[in-house]
């Protein structure tokens, strides 16, 4: 596995790799057939990612040459991190979450933050994270989620 930064030919596959991950997640998470939809055509679609990528370091993680997943950091967030379901299990998410973490701490930060689905708080958990609250209710399609805020101190370099 090689974990490299995005470059601009690899965005349809950060959006096959996002839309796959957005469909488990309304699986497992129980949303409703809107917010899935939602989150595909807005936070997955090529023009968002060509939006976030500007102002945003997205990394990607790649076995044999295809892209399996994807971290993005903001300042000292993880502000998005999937991999593509049938490599869930192999470290993979380990591996960003890393390279995610090294950013972060080379950027200055003494700590990283990030909002979590319910059902991805046990990775987060393992990776040294921990819970400190819920992302406040929002409206629209995604008004039911209400992801777990985390935070995870970081030491020295």
């Amino acid at each position: 596995m090689k974990i490299r930064p995005m470059g601009e030919c690899d965005q349809p596959e950060v959006c096959r790799v996002l839309c796959a991950c957005y469909r488990l997640l309304g699986r497992i998470e129980g949303l409703p057939p809107e917010a899935v939809e939602f989150l595909l055509s807005e936070r997955g679609s090529l023009e968002s990612i060509q939006r976030e990528s500007a102002c945003q370091t997205f990394l990607v993680a790649e076995v044999e040459q295809r892209i399996v997943g994807m971290v993005t950091v903001n300042g000292s967030q993880v502000a998005k991190l999937y991999v593509d379901p049938p490599y869930h299990g192999r470290g993979i998410g380990a591996a960003l979450f890393r390279a995610a973490e090294a950013i972060i701490r080379q950027d200055g930060y003494d700590h990283l933050t990030l909002g979590a689905a319910p059902s991805a708080v046990g990775f987060y958990r393992a990776m040294g994270a921990s819970v400190t609250g819920r992302k406040p209710p929002s409206r629209g399609p995604l008004a039911a989620h209400q992801p777990f805020l985390m935070r995870k101190q970081l030491g020295p370099m």
